[in-house]
């Protein structure tokens, strides 16, 4: 049976949570869902594993462009030059202009793109350029790295860089490349992003998995997509967690051996050794640290 928000509030107020309000609850929903991203995401869960597909795409230097010093705005300098609703985002090249790289602010139409800071060179009609496609929408759900691959089976290095990084790259290195050398994801107010480095000059595609973040609760009637079968799992450590004056506000009961050590034993339990019944030693919260009465068979049925 699925495991709703309200479920599991219920459970709450009846092991521990005490503000019965309307606000009270509402805190609670906030709190539950809390617990639930952090446990999915403190490992990689194989029931949160997705594969998804990155197509990689070409540069776009179809027609001529029309440009002013000074100015941000690019007019497309005869109808060939045709902006896709994809260019925000992307990179501006021409190579007349000392080799800069400008961003793509927005697309006003599909004649006209807007820079992200002004154009420097000289005046003209009839310019060539390029559209180097640099980032790519990254999945919503989007909560730890796989592994990426490109079509013909090489590995493309997944990167930790921060943008700051990726933009000095670009500098340094500006030019397009057969194969890109890195991909990094990037979450910009609230989207996420992939970002390639350099751009590739002919199209590709990347094969890659990922582990998804848990489904967000807000409302009593949303349904968790935590397992119903590691529903034990949940429920202790919501229990852990109640058991302090703050409700572990500051998480320390969460990231105490304890805790730790059961998601551990459920972790483990997922691959070919099967179940592990083990008992814990103390940790540094006060608690026994042990799994409770039937081994971690407790944690994994549905209680």
């Amino acid at each position: 049976m699925a495991t709703t928000l309200a479920n599991l509030a219920t459970y709450c107020q009846k092991n521990g949570w005490l503000d019965m309000t309307t606000a009270g609850t509402a805190q609670l929903y906030l709190w539950i869902d809390n617990t639930i991203q952090l446990l999915g995401l403190s490992r990689r869960w194989h029931f949160y594993e997705r594969e998804a597909w990155l197509n990689l795409v070409a540069p776009y230097s179809t027609g001529t462009v029309d440009l002013t010093e000074a100015s941000t705005e690019v007019a497309a300098g005869d109808t060939t030059a045709v902006f896709a609703t994809t260019v925000a985002g992307q990179e501006f090249y021409t190579a007349e202009d000392s080799g800069r790289i400008y961003r793509i602010a927005s697309r006003t139409d599909a004649a006209t793109i807007v820079l992200s800071s002004a154009y420097l060179g000289d005046d003209g009609s009839g310019k060539t350029y390029e559209i180097r496609y640099v980032r790519y929408s990254a999945p919503t759900d989007w909560g730890q790295s796989g592994a990426f691959f490109f079509e013909d089976g090489r590995e493309i290095s997944y990167s930790a860089m921060t943008l700051n990084e990726f933009l000095q790259k670009r500098v340094m290195h500006r030019a397009t490349s057969a194969y890109p050398e890195a991909i990094f994801h990037q979450s910009l107010e609230g989207t996420h992003y992939f970002f390639v480095h350099p751009p590739p000059s002919a199209a590709k595609q990347i094969t890659y998995n990922y582990w998804q973040r848990p489904d967000t609760l807000t409302a009593g009637t949303d349904t968790t997509d935590w397992p119903d079968q590691f529903r034990g799992l949940l429920h202790a450590i919501l229990r852990e967690r109640m058991a302090t004056d703050d409700a572990d506000a500051g998480l320390a009961v969460f990231h105490s051996r304890k805790v730790q050590e059961w998601i551990d034993a459920v972790y483990r339990s997922l691959g070919s050794f099967g179940p592990i019944p083990i008992n814990l030693p103390g940790d540094d919260m006060g608690g026994s640290g042990r799994i409770p009465p039937g081994g971690i068979g407790a944690f994994i049925n549905v209680v």
